[in-house]
């Protein structure tokens, strides 16, 4: 049987993927800039400390709501773990019945 559960993790006060908002971290980047290095860090930190647990198949995923937010993510990854960002729609039609 195909396991069809979905989990949404909140990142707040969560230490291991908390970026800090300081000015030097951050200088010259606006809001957008800022927002996806933070995504990008805690997608990664799952995807590594959940590879184990979900393996073979990768069950990780970073969701985008449009094809050129998942094609942005893809680059930032440079190829690593490319395959798991997806947008909604992607999704729906991977799980569809």
């Amino acid at each position: 049987m195909e396991d069809r559960r979905f989990y949404y993790f909140y990142n707040e006060n969560f230490t291991e993927t908390a970026i800090n908002d300081e000015p030097k971290a951050f200088a010259g980047l606006g809001l957008d800039a800022r927002l996806t290095r933070k995504v990008l860090k805690v997608f990664t930190w799952y995807s590594e400390h959940f590879a184990q647990m979900t393996a073979p198949a990768k069950k990780v995923y970073l969701l985008t709501s449009d094809a050129a937010g998942k094609e942005t993510y893809r680059k930032l990854l440079r190829g690593q773990n490319a395959e798991q960002v997806i947008d909604v729609n992607d999704f729906v039609l991977q799980h569809q019945k």
